[in-house]
């Protein structure tokens, strides 16, 4: 990792490069793999880098106890359906094979915690596409890691390669040519060597300075013929300042007569917000936007409760009218069938009189 001989870590070092723009991220993955994403439509996702590696230790007393080791990948993402996972390692390790190993199980581990097959008795997996970058140079590196998967029950065996970046083997225009530019800061690492071994030496301290002024040159160049993103910039020469510095304050002495050069080489600068920080500030936004919502949603109830009993009050005030209504119609009615049943009687009456006096007439 760049952080084992570097007093920077690898987020800010490495992270705030290659996650400041995700289309850069996609060219990147496109120069070094030869894959055709389109950086305009292709959705990018960052990945967990850790990983909790279980190992089983059997002691004499015949306890059986459990140790975790954590695995910390450099950067783990995914574009599409797709997942990555890039290593950059400073100087030759003879552990990175086995490294290699625990990070393709630990993505996968990952990868299918919660997953389901759709077949319940067969699957397919996909290991993650992984690629080193060494960016100090080293004797006899090849090309690619291999690393061989052996079936216990069938005894196949399926190669795996992994390709090896070698910096030192890019020049400033190779690395912009081919799309790899986002490794422009980390070219200040093939002096690290020269310096140590030559800390009072100008001529290798001039070479730095020129060499990593060119550096800086590029940067800007990419970002001036608009090939290079404002935030990817920035991130760049923040990256690139920060190891001048580095190499500065610990490689070059104070009575070496090109250090003055190289300070003023440095450039002043607030350094821009981390992917921490960038995620924390958008899972703040986000929270303060639910929050919001949130609220609203309240208000909305509440609005939504507040017309609930106004219509409520309102439909009993129309039902007490209404049996109001009913009522008087219901009393008028009944005055209406009084008065009627009355006046019947009153006619029966009249009636009864009448044919009463008709009956006496005829009889008499």
């Amino acid at each position: 990792m760049l952080s084992d001989v570097l007093n920077i870590s690898a987020d800010t070092a490495i992270k705030s490069v290659f996650s400041a723009d995700n289309k850069e991220l996609i060219k990147f993955i496109n120069a070094i793999l030869y894959t055709r994403y389109d950086p305009e439509t292709a959705a990018v996702e960052y990945l967990r880098p850790e990983f909790t590696s279980q190992k089983i230790v059997a002691p004499e007393d015949g306890e059986v106890n459990m140790t975790y080791d954590k695995i910390i990948a450099d950067m783990v993402f995914r574009i599409n359906d797709n997942v990555y996972n890039i290593e950059f390692q400073t100087r030759h390790d003879n552990t990175m094979l086995c490294r290699i190993a625990q990070y393709q199980f630990g993505i996968l581990g990952d990868r299918l915690r919660g997953e389901k097959f759709t077949d319940e008795y067969e699957g397919t997996v996909s290991l993650p596409h992984m690629t080193v970058v060494q960016l100090e140079k080293s004797s006899n590196v090849p090309d690619y890691y291999k690393l061989w998967f052996l079936s216990d029950t069938t005894g196949d065996k399926i190669l795996q390669k992994f390709p090896i970046i070698k910096l030192w083997e890019h020049s400033i225009q190779d690395l912009i040519k081919s799309g790899k530019h986002l490794l422009l800061p980390f070219k200040p690492i093939e002096f690290r060597k020269a310096l140590k071994g030559n800390a009072m030496d100008e001529k290798t301290t001039q070479d730095f300075i020129k060499y990593n002024r060119n550096v800086r040159k590029a940067i800007l160049r990419l970002a001036k013929q608009e090939k290079l993103s404002v935030q990817a910039e920035e991130q760049m020469l923040f990256a690139h300042n920060h190891l001048i510095k580095y190499f500065l304050d610990r490689y070059i002495k104070k009575d070496n007569p090109a250090r003055k050069d190289a300070e003023n080489m440095l450039v002043v600068t607030e350094r821009p917000p981390s992917l921490t920080e960038l995620i924390i500030a958008e899972a703040k936004k986000q929270e303060a936007e639910a929050k919001e919502r949130e609220a609203e949603a309240k208000e909305r109830e509440a609005e939504a409760r507040k017309r609930e009993a106004e219509a409520r009050q309102e439909i009993a005030k129309r039902e007490a009218e209404a049996r109001q209504e009913i009522a008087k119609r219901e009393a008028e009615a009944r005055q209406e069938i009084a008065k009627r049943e009355a006046e019947i009687a009153k006619l029966n009456a009249a009636l009864i009189e009448l044919l009463a006096k008709t009956e006496g007439t005829s009889n008499s």
